[in-house]
């Protein structure tokens, strides 16, 4: 799922590019993707 969310494009999205958003977004999807037990958001 990781390689996934890299390769979309998120610049045309409220997020915005991924290089922009702020490191604890970025911390909180990398253990939601880490982590072998499937997470409910």
């Amino acid at each position: 799922m990781g390689a996934v969310m890299r390769a979309h494009d998120w610049r045309d999205t409220p997020l915005g590019s991924i290089e922009t958003w702020p490191p604890s977004l970025r911390f909180a999807l990398g253990i939601c993707l880490g982590t072998h037990t499937p997470l409910g958001i």
